[in-house]
C-alpha cells in the first residue's frame, strides 16, 4: 500500500481508505485470508464500502468506473448473501454511493456466554488522486435510493464450524444491549480555496510538519498522535490516532483544477457542529458532502437531530440536500452544503 492510503487496524475491525484509481476491492479475498489466518475468525460481521461519485469516471480502472460494476464484485465475495447499495444526493451531480453488508445472524442471535465478535471491515474508496473524486452503514431507508448491494458481518455469539451461531433469539431492544457503540464522520470536499490549497505544495511548505500546523490541521482534534506525509510535487496526507482507538485521517488533493480533501474521525462528540465548523474552516471548500454515521448507543446517536437542524454551517454553507436512511444497526445522516454565494 501506498503513502497516499490509510490502513487502521483494530481488535475486531480494519478500516482501509484508498486513492486516485487503486483498486480497493481486489484485495478483499487476499485481506479476508490473512485475517482468517492470523486470528482465527470465520465470518465477517459487516462491511461498509462508499465513496463520492467519481469526478472523471472514464480515468478509473475497470470495473471502478460504474458503482454497478463495484456492487457486483461485492455480491460475487459475499456469495449472494443479502446486501444493500445506496446513492445519496442528486445522481445527476454530487452524490455519495454506500453498499453495507451485515452477516445474517448478526441481528438475530446473542449469547450471554462465549461470545467472539468478528472483525468487521471498513473499505472506502477514497479520492487523493490527479483525476477523481472520491472518497469516508437496509433496511428501512428514507430519502435512500436503493442500489442492491451488501455488506458483511458476523454475529455476536458463539462461533462454531461453518459460521453457525447458537443462543437465544432477542428482539431490538435487547439486543440493542450488546451494540458497542459506533460513529463515523466524513466531511468530502470540492472546490477549495486556492490559498489553503498552496499550502500542501512543496513550493509553499518545507515539510509536511510545516504543512499540518500552517493549515491548523492539528488544531482539528486536538491531542491527537499525528503521522503525516506531504508528497512531491504536491499532495497530503495525514492519519492522526488517540490511546482510546479515536482516529483521524485527512487526504488532500490540492490541484486547482480538481481540488479535493477528504476528513474522517470516529471521534464520539455530543455535538458535532464546532468540528464541523473547524474543518471548513481550515480548508474553506466551495462545497463538501457530510455523511454521519452513529448506532442508538452511541454518544453521538442525537447529533442526527443536530444535523438534521444544521441548514447552514458558519452562516457561509448552505444546506442544498439532506437525507436520513435507517440501516440495520446504525443510523445515517448525509448532506450536502454550497458555500454562498457560489
Amino acid at each position: 500500500m501506498d503513502d497516499e492510503s490509510s490502513l487502521f487496524v483494530s481488535q475486531r475491525r480494519i478500516i482501509l481508505k484508498t486513492c486516485g484509481n487503486t483498486t480497493p476491492l481486489q484485495c478483499l479475498k487476499f485481506l479476508w485470508a490473512l485475517v482468517k489466518e492470523v486470528t482465527g475468525f470465520d465470518c465477517i460481521e459487516d462491511l461498509y464500502y462508499s465513496h463520492k461519485n467519481y469526478k472523471r469516471p472514464h480515468m478509473q480502472k475497470l470495473p471502478y468506473r460504474k458503482f454497478d460494476n463495484e456492487v457486483a464484485i461485492l455480491d460475487d465475495f459475499f456469495r449472494g448473501a443479502e446486501g444493500s447499495a445506496y446513492c445519496l444526493g442528486s445522481m445527476n451531480r454530487d452524490c455519495w454511493y454506500l453498499y453495507t453488508y451485515h452477516h445474517p445472524l448478526s441481528t438475530k442471535h446473542v449469547h450471554h456466554g462465549l461470545i467472539q465478535r468478528v472483525n468487521t471491515l471498513h473499505n472506502h474508496n477514497g479520492h487523493h488522486g490527479l483525476n477523481h473524486h472520491c472518497q469516508n452503514h437496509h433496511h428501512n431507508h428514507h430519502g435512500c435510493k436503493k442500489h442492491g448491494r451488501k455488506t458483511v458481518g458476523n454475529s455476536a455469539g458463539r462461533i462454531v464450524k461453518g459460521g453457525q451461531v447458537q443462543g437465544p433469539q432477542l428482539g431490538p431492544a435487547a439486543l440493542q444491549n450488546f451494540l458497542e457503540p459506533d460513529q463515523t464522520l466524513e466531511v468530502l470536499m470540492t472546490e477549495l480555496d486556492p490559498k489553503v490549497m498552496a499550502i500542501f505544495t512543496q513550493k509553499e511548505s518545507s515539510s509536511a510538519v510545516e504543512a499540518t500546523e500552517k493549515s491548523g490541521i492539528n488544531k482539528i482534534i486536538p491531542g491527537m498522535f499525528i503521522n503525516d506525509h506531504l508528497f512531491e510535487p504536491c499532495g497530503y496526507s495525514m492519519n492522526g490516532i488517540m490511546t482510546n482507538g479515536t482516529y483521524m485521517t485527512i487526504h488532500i488533493t490540492p490541484e486547482s483544477e480538481f481540488s479535493y480533501v477528504s476528513f474522517e474521525t470516529n471521534i464520539a462528540m455530543h455535538s458535532y457542529k464546532e468540528l464541523i465548523d473547524r474543518v471548513v474552516s481550515v480548508f474553506r471548500p466551495g462545497k463538501f458532502v457530510l455523511t454521519f454515521f452513529a448506532n442508538k448507543v452511541s454518544k453521538g446517536y442525537n447529533a442526527h437531530q443536530e444535523m438534521s437542524e444544521m441548514e447552514s454551517v458558519k452562516g457561509q454553507w448552505l444546506r442544498m440536500d439532506n437525507q436520513f436512511c435507517r440501516l440495520k444497526k446504525n443510523d445515517l445522516t448525509y448532506a450536502m452544503y454550497t458555500k454562498y454565494p457560489s
